[in-house]
C-alpha cells in the first residue's frame, strides 16, 4: 500500500519479525520529507492457505534468489522505481485497446489496496488505519487528532493479505518452526528470518505449479538439496503454537469459538456420553491401559542396541545412451539466470533436486545447441573464479565438494572481486550482491587482463 519510492528505500534493519507479522519502519516519505514524525512499523501477514499473495513468500523467494544481498537497501540500485514501472507495464500489455497499459500504473495498486480494505466487506478496518498506512495527509486532522495504533495496522495487515474476514482462519497464524530450532534449522536459516524460511518451505510444493523450472529460486540452497524441503516441512506448525495471534478482532474470536463448539457436538457420538455403548473410543483406551505396562516392562528388560549408522547419501543422475558412450545428455537444458555465488554453488555441486550433475562435467555435446554459447560463459567466468582462488590460497577445491565448502570457497573468491561488482571502470555503483553469472563473465571479457592483475 505504501507508494514505490518509499519502497525503493526500504533497508533490510528497517525489517523485524514481530511476534506473528514482520514490521517495515519507514524513516522517510511523502508526508514526512524530513524523517522527523514517528516512526511506526507498518506491518505485513503471511497467508499460509493461498501462495500467490502471500508477501512471505515473495521476500523469501527474493531472499533465497540473492543470497550475497548484505546490508543496506533491499532492492539495491539507484532507479528501482523506475524498473519495477517498466516491467509492470509490460505485465500489463495487452491486445485489447480497452485494457492499454496507459490505463494502469504502479499507482493503481494503492489505489485497488485501499478500497479492497475499506470496502471489501461491511466489517472492515477503519478509514483512518488505511489513510496511515498509505501514507496520505487529510490536512492537520491525522497529525493532530488521529495517531498510529498497533492494533488498527494490524487488523489491517491481516485483511491486505488476503486472509478470509469471515471466517475463523483469519487468525491463522504463519508456518513457523517449532521451538528451540534445532542444528538443521539453524544451518538452513542463513541468516535470514526464519519466518520467512518456513513461508518458503510450506509453499514449496505450490511454487513447483505456480512458478516455470528455470526460475532461479529451484537453484537456491533450498531446492538443491533434495533433502532439505521435506525435514523443514516436518518441523513446521500453523496451529496449537505459544505463538500469539495479533490484529484479531472480536467477531472472529466468536467464529473460533463456533468452530471448536461444532467439532466437539461432532464427536459426541463417537464418545457415547450416557448412553452405555461400548464405543470404538473406549475399547482404545481400555488396550492402552492394560498393554501399555506390559509393553514398557519388556522395553526396560530388553537390550537396547545402537542403532546402525545411516550410509553415506549417494545422488545418483539419469544415464542415457549418445553415440557410442555412456554420457549424461540433459536434452531439456537451460541456462539458469542465477546470481554468481548461486552459480558457483551449482558449479560444483549441482541441483539433486532437479536431478543435474555438478555444471562442471557438464559438456558442450550433453546439452542442446541454443545453449552451448550461455553455458561457454558459465564456464569462462568460473575458471577465472577458479584462479582467483587458487591464487588466493594455493589451494586445490576437492573433486566433489559439499555444499557448505563451496559456499566458503566463494567467500574468500568474494573478497578479491568485490571490487570489480560494485563499480564500473567509470565509478558508476553496481547491484554487486544481484549480478547474473552472463553479466559477470561480459565483465571479464571487457577486462581481459583482469585476471592477472587480482
Amino acid at each position: 500500500m505504501c507508494r514505490s519510492r518509499s519502497t525503493q528505500m526500504i533497508h533490510l534493519d528497517h525489517i523485524s519479525v514481530r511476534s506473528d507479522a514482520i514490521g517495515i519502519v519507514f524513516c522517510k516519505s511523502k508526508t514526512d520529507q524530513s524523517g522527523t514524525k514517528r516512526r511506526d512499523p507498518r506491518h505485513i501477514y503471511s497467508n499460509p492457505m493461498e501462495a500467490r499473495s502471500c508477501v512471505f513468500l515473495a521476500i523469501a523467494i527474493y531472499l533465497a534468489c540473492h543470497p550475497q544481498l548484505s546490508m543496506g537497501k533491499l532492492f539495491p540500485g539507484a532507479a528501482q522505481k523506475d524498473r519495477f514501472g517498466k516491467q509492470l507495464a509490460k505485465l500489463l500489455s495487452h491486445p485489447d485497446p480497452t485494457c492499454g497499459r496507459s490505463e494502469y500504473g504502479t499507482h493503481s495498486i494503492r489505489k485497488g489496496a485501499a478500497t479492497f480494505a475499506c470496502s471489501g466487506s461491511t466489517g472492515g478496518p477503519s478509514i483512518v488505519s488505511v489513510c496511515l498506512q498509505c501514507g496520505r495527509s487529510l490536512g492537520n486532522v491525522l497529525e493532530r487528532y488521529m495517531h498510529y495504533e498497533g492494533a488498527g495496522d494490524q487488523f489491517l495487515a491481516r485483511v491486505m493479505a488476503g486472509l478470509p474476514i469471515n471466517d475463523a482462519s483469519f487468525a491463522i497464524l504463519p508456518p513457523h518452526f517449532k521451538m528451540p530450532l534445532d542444528s538443521d534449522v539453524s544451518s538452513a536459516i542463513n541468516k535470514r528470518p526464519c519466518v520467512l524460511l518456513s513461508s518458503l518451505v510450506h509453499h514449496a510444493q505450490a511454487l513447483e505449479m505456480l512458478i516455470p523450472k528455470s526460475h532461479p529460486i529451484f537453484y537456491s540452497r533450498v531446492f538443491t538439496d533434495v533433502d532439505m524441503v521435506p525435514m523443514l516441512k516436518a518441523r513446521l506448525v500453523t496451529h496449537d503454537s505459544v505463538l500469539p495471534a495479533t490484529g484479531i478482532p472480536p467477531h472472529v474470536g466468536l467464529h473460533k469459538e463456533l468452530t471448536r463448539a461444532t467439532t466437539e457436538m461432532r464427536s459426541i457420538p463417537n464418545e457415547g456420553v450416557a448412553a452405555g455403548n461400548l464405543t470404538q473410543r473406549l475399547l482404545k483406551e481400555m488396550f492402552v491401559e492394560v498393554v501399555a505396562p506390559m509393553v514398557q516392562a519388556l522395553a526396560s528388560s530388553a537390550e537396547v542396541s545402537p542403532a546402525p549408522a545411516a550410509p553415506p547419501r549417494i545422488v545418483n543422475y539419469p544415464i542415457f545412451e549418445w553415440n557410442p558412450w555412456q554420457q549424461r545428455l540433459l536434452d531439456n537444458f537451460i541456462t539458469p539466470s542465477v546470481d554468481v555465488a548461486t552459480a558457483w554453488q551449482l558449479w560444483w555441486c549441482g541441483n539433486a533436486g532437479m536431478r543435474m550433475p555438478p555444471f562442471r562435467l557438464i559438456k558442450a555435446g550433453h546439452i542442446p545447441r541454443s545453449q552451448v554459447k550461455p553455458f561457454s560463459e558459465w564456464r569462462f567466468a568460473m575458471d577465472f573464479l577458479y584462479r582467483v582462488y587458487t591464487a588466493e590460497t594455493g589451494l586445490r577445491i576437492p573433486e566433489n565438494p559439499t555444499p557448505a565448502h563451496a559456499t566458503d570457497t566463494y567467500a574468500i573468491i568474494l573478497v578479491k572481486i568485490k571490487p570489480l561488482l560494485q563499480k564500473t571502470p567509470k565509478g558508476r555503483i553496481r547491484r554487486g550482491d544481484q549480478i547474473k553469472i552472463a553479466t559477470f563473465a561480459s565483465i571479464l571479457r571487457k577486462v581481459p587482463q583482469l585476471g592477472l592483475r587480482m
